[in-house]
């Protein structure tokens, strides 16, 4: 008779037991029912994965491709549970009967060849995918209980900036997590943020001037296995930029529980993951240590609102110094850049294309080599008047002051009726549930006020906008805007193009094209209209 050829598989869930004795004792269980059976031992392999995958699993996966080339005939594990949890055991033993190979368990409480042991099997099989829910709800919820207490729970990514340390008791078991700051990488991420805030660069150029610099990133610092769109070393990238300037923990609150993951069982183990709403009560806050002042990161905030507000867009092929600035006096529209196949730059109006059939605009776009130099000189002048600038630039704030009042008066009177409509709804809905109210009537009347309580929300957006836009310069933005211009005023011939475009942020210049008279009206916190003509 043909001895039989068998394989030893031993799985345990977590990377910390790789280190105990649970491998070690399932292997040497498995060994002693194989020798027993006078099956020849082909190999031993070691397994570190969750109980629930089926197709995720290398080391089973080149076990079944060893059985397809017939060197192996039986699989042994120690018990079902070593094997995996709920209806993933019943799944694995198909996957390994259409490999033409058997799971047989050196440790067996059952004969599932009769109706009584494949019964017994059968809510094994049960109980045991209930315990695998529970022991996932029990890690859930202690992580939010721990975190609720104000601890940091690790993983196995670190912000950039800090370093995550865990304290263990005598016995192993960690007992605190919490986030220290790398001092060299913090000076770091304070420079992006003064960039972003006082300079006003864009996230693209923010991270074009690390990559020059040659910053290590957190891959070139922690040697992470980088992507296969490969970035060089030192090299940034827009959206690692992005993320960081939007990052509350710089700030000093970092959330567990951002987002709601969900496995799935795959090839590979693929994470689906949908970000969660800060006031949601799955996503705790906890105090760590910041590296940026609260001010700063809600500047930064209100930055990228502006920017979205104003129609930031991501680099073009060709510079335009007035791009999101230029609007269109027919329809209110911005002018984006536009370069013919001669290569002649325009600003032409968003709705001037075909897809907006009997709505498209009809105003005529202006090249760019007649209104960027109008606007420059024109800007110019104004730097070279430094007392007339920023006495204008008081004027505006006092302005702004009493325009911000307005807006700021007109949400808080917003915020009071949805509390009132917020309370009908739930006055509401307790009438239902007394059978005061039908349900078409209930409905019917749940969708007025949520229909109300939109219409809201888009007049507090737009509100928050011109709020936004209202506001003046900072007296620390004053301060920043006063040596950009002394640097800039003593070269202005060979101010680049960064300079100039930082230079117009900061000014909040806005300009107004009139295709009719040829006319360009440019304004800004600076002072009052300019009217500008391109015709002589």
């Amino acid at each position: 008779m043909k001895q039989a050829k068998a394989a030893l598989y031993a799985r345990v869930s977590d990377p910390h037991q790789e280190d105990n004795t649970s491998l070690d004792g399932q292997l040497k269980a498995c060994r002693e029912f194989a020798t027993r059976q006078g099956w020849t031992i082909v190999t031993e392999v070691r397994e570190i994965m969750s109980g629930a995958f089926v197709l995720a699993r290398p080391e089973f996966n080149a076990l079944l491709k060893l059985a397809g080339k017939g060197k192996i005939d039986v699989i042994v594990v120690d018990i079902p549970d070593r094997f995996g949890r709920g209806d993933a055991v019943a799944k694995l033993e198909l996957l390994a009967e259409t490999n033409d190979v058997r799971i047989v368990y050196a440790n067996r409480r059952f004969d599932d060849s009769t109706i009584e042991g494949f019964v017994q099997k059968s809510a094994d099989a049960l109980v045991s995918g209930i315990e695998r829910i529970k022991i996932a709800e029990r890690t859930a919820n202690g992580r939010r209980s721990r975190a609720r207490e104000g601890r940091v729970i690790a993983s196995s990514l670190r912000p950039y900036g800090y370093k995550i340390v865990s304290e263990y008791d005598d016995r192993g078991r960690k007992v605190n997590c919490v986030f220290e700051i790398v001092p060299d990488e913090a000076e770091v991420v304070r420079q992006m943020f003064h960039w972003f805030v006082y300079e006003y660069l864009s996230v693209y150029a923010i991270a074009k001037r690390l990559t020059k610099m040659r910053i290590p990133t957190l891959t070139d610092k922690d040697g992470r296995k980088r992507a296969k769109k490969v970035r060089g070393p030192c090299e940034w990238s827009r959206s690692t930029v992005n993320k960081m300037l939007r990052n509350e923990t710089y700030a000093g609150v970092w959330y567990y529980g951002k987002r709601e993951v969900t496995l799935h069982d795959g090839t590979t183990v693929r994470q689906v993951s949908q970000k969660r709403e800060k006031d949601d009560p799955n996503c705790i806050a906890v105090s760590v240590p910041n590296i940026v002042e609260r001010g700063i990161w809600e500047m930064a905030q209100a930055r990228f609102a502006e920017n979205k507000r104003r129609g930031a867009f991501k680099p073009t092929k060709h510079q335009y110094l007035l791009r999101s600035i230029v609007f269109c006096i027919r329809c209110g529209s911005r002018m984006t850049g536009w370069t013919n196949t001669y290569g002649i730059g325009y600003y032409k109006c968003r709705r001037n294309y075909p897809s907006y059939y009997e709505r498209r605009c009809t105003c005529r776009s202006p090249r760019k080599d007649k209104i960027e130099p109008l606007v420059w000189d024109y800007i110019c002048e104004v730097m070279l008047d430094e007392d007339e600038l920023f006495r204008q630039m008081q004027r505006k704030r006092q302005e702004a002051r009493k325009t911000q009042k307005v807006f700021v008066d007109s949400i808080a009177a917003l915020d009071i009726v949805d509390k009132k409509d917020h309370h009908r709804l739930n006055s509401l809905l307790d009438l239902y549930l007394e059978g005061g109210i039908s349900k078409d009537a209930y409905l019917q009347k749940k969708r007025s006020i949520e229909r109300a309580l939109e219409e809201r929300e888009h007049e507090r957006a737009d509100l928050k906008a011109r709020l936004s836009h209202a506001g003046a310069l900072s007296e620390s933005d004053e301060r920043e805007l006063r040596k950009l211009r002394n640097k800039i005023v003593q070269g202005l011939e060979q101010v680049d193009f960064d300079a100039k475009r930082q230079l117009l942020e900061m000014l909040r210049v806005r300009c107004v094209w009139n295709d009719e008279t040829r006319e360009l009206t440019v304004s800004g916190i600076f002072g009052g209209d300019k009217i500008l003509s391109t015709s002589s």
